[in-house]
């Protein structure tokens, strides 16, 4: 049976100008900030809805009725929609739930971050024998920095990403460190994401930490001046309204804390790298100038030994 040529012509049509359709809905949706805390699904599901509004509109032959502008806001809203009540509503749960979600171990992420150079004290040392004591067969490695990604290799243990940051860390690299380990935790592939770094104490001391990083746990350590404990917030019968609801507002606001918590941990590993190479270089300093006293001082009194060696023997000689 043959297939009619006008049938294949608009196959063809329909997924050339469904993909034009489907960037366009992908391009507003991450401009309005819909796919930016969403994971790659949703980013699916915005691409079914302009294939599938691209095809409504030229079932009922409206591409005459409407314009560019109002194709694009009808896609928008088709994809919106569907994010919204398909994927929060019936393929899983939201983003907040899913960030907060406490599961059992199998595999973890651990997020390393160390110096890009040497020649500041045991500060790459410390922190890399640290990592080393998860389960290498149940833990994958992210790192941040040189001298972490050579470590691991020299381990054999796995690494799956790599990311550079520089001498100034900026905002964009520590959210593309952190939604690489976003994905991996909302995708299921691990079930506990944690962060190995250092944490800036002053200019004489910096020290290796392991801090939980997925999922977000109770912040119950910070306590910000002029707002109650917890536990009197507990405790007050008030009830709060929020607007819009109390899980559309974390669930914007997660994301953002954890991007704000990596970008805070790469400022700590770099000053903490900084204080660490100044104080050593300084110890090294002090113990070459020491080193050279000691060895100024040593050779004068040979001289001096030797001055007085020749006098001698000069006097001696006049004597006989």
């Amino acid at each position: 049976m043959a297939v009619p040529v006008e049938l294949v012509q608009t196959l063809i049509n329909g997924i050339l100008q469904g993909g034009v359709y489907a960037a366009a809905a992908v391009g507003l949706s991450l401009i309005f900030g819909v796919s930016g805390i969403l994971n790659a699904a949703h980013g699916e599901l915005v691409m079914l809805g302009a294939f599938a509004t691209y095809w409504l509109v030229t079932l009922y032959h409206l591409d005459a009725l409407l314009t560019l502008p109002i194709s694009f806001a009808l896609l928008f809203a088709f994809g919106w929609a569907l994010q919204y009540f398909v994927l929060n509503r019936t393929l899983g749960r939201p983003l907040l739930l899913s960030l907060l979600e406490v599961r059992e171990v199998r595999k973890r992420a651990v997020v390393l971050v160390s110096a890009d150079k040497g020649l500041c004290g045991a500060l790459n040392t410390n922190v890399c024998r640290l990592a080393a004591q998860f389960d290498p067969a149940s833990t994958v490695y992210i790192t941040a920095g040189r001298r972490a990604a050579q470590f691991i290799a020299a381990t054999g243990r796995q690494l799956i990403a790599d990311f550079p940051y520089g001498d100034t860390p900026r905002f964009a690299e520590a959210r593309a460190i952190a939604a690489f380990a976003r994905d991996l935790f909302l995708r299921g592939e691990v079930d506990q994401v944690q962060l190995v770094a250092t944490r800036f104490v002053n200019t004489v001391t910096q020290e290796p930490i392991c801090l939980d990083f997925l999922p977000v746990g109770a912040i119950t350590t910070i306590q910000v001046p002029g707002v109650e404990r917890m536990a009197a917030i507990e405790a007050d019968p008030t009830e709060s309204l929020f607007e819009p609801s109390a899980e559309a507002t974390l669930g914007e606001l997660l994301p953002r804390y954890v991007n704000i918590v990596m970008y805070v941990v790469l400022v700590n590993a770099r000053a903490s790298e900084q204080s660490a190479r100044m104080l050593s270089m300084k110890n090294a300093t002090d113990a070459a100038e020491t080193l050279l006293a000691d060895l100024t001082l040593e050779y004068n009194k040979l001289r001096q030994g030797n001055i007085t060696k020749e006098l001698l023997e000069i006097a001696g000689g006049q004597a006989g």
